[in-house]
């Protein structure tokens, strides 16, 4: 429920607009939406429940997360909780959006009132986060009401509407964080806001957007787009939040075809957002054990990755033991190291899962540090995919795997192959599946490995602006999102791979480097997606061994940091 959202407000007209759910979804994947906050009631009961419900379906078919809200006036602060209740019975959400705003729409709140509605959300919730919306610039709206419920929300959504804000009165001169800002600037006034909550509450927050026109008199469609565009280009501070959404997805006079081309243009979805979600596969965090209280103030030394299947995490910095195991992470899980290593090698880290934040320690050598975008993002769908193969238990001959490989078939020509063939190798198939998602255009994607290994090797030689580059064994270390090439039935050598284009191979991706070995997802492993260990030599290459002959250096890395031993 993390990362880049959208809240949706008219759900008929984002039906009609799309041609129903699956238009809807298909568009919010577009937009590379990970959460939808769905308008679900408003003061006097349940609202356009059947078109929701349509809409809530096909996001969680597709991976978004989905929450609820609805209007909150605080007139008959019984009757929001039991719609609040309602809804949450209804739609099972992921999370439930409280929209706090005192004298909007005859709307009455204040300390009381609030705390009464959100401790009886919460207690429905349950383990599932309670986030509340409200204004902006929160300074000049009662704040000692959110200050009144930071301990019983998990998160805050300022309502960002900037219009032509800041003001000059919000940059005070003895503020030093602040009057030097330009006023009437999209990202300043996000500054701004972020700034006065973080003076108001303790709580980690989302900032809302804004994607809509009308409204204040003036504040035409094209000057929208325009302080749209102007806020993508100018904000820097997504790790001062934990997500950044927009209002609102589809209404009348929200989200322009030029709006939806601007923020699908930013990759929203892969800028590092506060709070170390996780953005590739994983089952969360277990339940186990004392959960430390978290310190949302405590500095941050870096964000790690983990690099390891089914890492302990613990309450304690003590290995060996079951009574201080709290979860289990795998590969891609991002945390945010508090510390320096114990004696023992543990670290203490925050983390964010199921929307709650949590505390714990993690053993530093399964810990790597945060690589390029490009190179994390090929990694998680790695990792993905592992994940949608059960980590190596789904085989390619059984539903629903058989038509994950024919999803990647398809990707490749072929619509008519599946897992079923299982005299049609897919492993080439996988590797080209996992790298177009990840948004990699400058390779030649194929049935065969061959083919991008032989090109890999000859755009090294050249020169080649292109994603790979392909080194013997001893010229180049090996580093995660890299690629491990091997022949198969017949003895290939990298000279032989430099001339010829065709032959008999297999490549891996690298999600994890140790001392002396590395470990690879592949697909067509064992007949499904599955990991795989390769030796390292004392000096850090891979062993010419298990039909190793070659390493892809992923160019998407920056050439400063890539391993190489020429």
């Amino acid at each position: 429920m993390f990362g880049h959202g959208t809240f949706f407000y008219q759900p008929k007209h984002a039906l009609d607009n799309f041609g129903g759910a699956n238009g809807v979804s298909q568009r919010c994947q577009d937009l590379g939406f990970q959460h939808a906050w769905l308008r679900v009631h408003n003061k006097n009961g349940a609202w356009m429940t059947d078109e929701n419900l349509r809409i809530a379906d096909a996001l969680r078919r597709d991976g978004i997360s989905v929450s609820v809200w609805g209007w909150n006036d605080g007139n008959n602060v019984d009757r929001d909780i039991d719609n609040a209740e309602k809804a949450i019975d209804k739609f099972e959400p992921d999370a439930y959006i409280a929209d706090i705003e005192n004298g909007v729409s005859g709307a009455v709140w204040n300390e009381t009132r609030a705390k009464k509605l959100l401790r009886a959300v919460k207690n429905k919730l349950g383990a599932k986060p309670l986030i509340v919306s409200s204004f902006g610039y929160i300074k000049a709206h009662e704040p000692e009401i959110m200050t009144a419920v930071d301990d019983i929300a998990d998160f805050f959504a300022p309502q960002v509407y900037w219009f032509w804000f800041p003001k000059s009165w919000m940059l005070p001169s003895n503020d030093s964080e602040l009057a030097n800002l330009p006023t009437n600037n999209p990202a300043s006034y996000s500054k701004v806001c972020l700034t006065e909550w973080g003076r108001v509450v303790t709580k980690p927050l989302f900032l809302t957007g804004q994607a809509y026109w009308g409204e204040a008199s003036g504040w035409t469609q094209a000057r929208a787009e325009e302080k749209l565009r102007d806020f993508i280009g100018e904000f820097e501070e997504y790790d001062r939040i934990v997500g950044l959404n927009w209002w609102n997805f589809s209404d009348g006079k929200a989200m322009s075809s030029r709006m939806a081309n601007t923020i699908k243009a930013a990759n929203l979805h892969e800028k590092q957002y506060a709070g170390a979600y996780r953005i590739g596969g994983g089952q969360g965090l277990s339940s186990g054990g004392a959960t430390p209280t978290p310190t949302p103030n405590a500095p941050v030394l870096k964000v790690a990755v983990v690099a390891a299947e089914d890492l302990f995490f613990r309450s304690s910095p003590q290995g060996g033991r079951d009574d201080n195991i709290l979860g289990n992470l795998d590969f891609g899980f991002r945390v945010e190291v508090l510390s320096q290593p114990t004696s023992n090698g543990y670290v203490s880290v925050r983390t964010v899962s199921d929307g709650e934040a949590q505390e714990g320690y993690l053993h530093s050598r399964y810990l790597r540090d945060l690589e390029a975008e490009e190179v994390e993002r090929a990694i998680s769908e790695a990792v993905d995919e592992w994940h949608r193969f059960g980590k190596g238990a789904g085989q390619e001959h059984h539903e629903p795997y058989s038509s994950y490989v024919n999803e990647m078939w398809t990707a490749r020509g072929f619509p008519n192959l599946t897992g079923r063939d299982r005299d049609q190798f897919w492993s080439a198939a996988f590797i080209s599946f996992v790298f177009e998602n990840a948004n990699y255009s400058r390779m030649k994607f194929d049935i065969r490995h061959s083919t991008y290994i032989h090109e890999a090797i000859q755009n090294r030689i050249t020169l080649a602006d292109r994603d790979f580059w392909g080194y013997r064994l001893d010229e180049a270390r090996p580093q995660v999102g890299d690629l491990v090439c091997q022949w198969r039935v017949n003895d290939t050598t990298y000279d032989e791979a430099e001339n010829n284009s065709r032959f008999p191979s297999h490549t891996d991706v690298i999600v994890a480097v140790r001392d002396s070995s590395v470990v690879t997802i592949g697909g067509n492993v064992s007949q499904s997606v599955e990991t795989k260990t390769f030796r390292l030599s004392q000096s850090g290459h891979l062993i010419d061994e298990r039909r190793v002959f070659a390493l892809m250096k992923n160019r998407k890395r920056p050439e400063s940091e890539q391993l190489l031993t020429l």
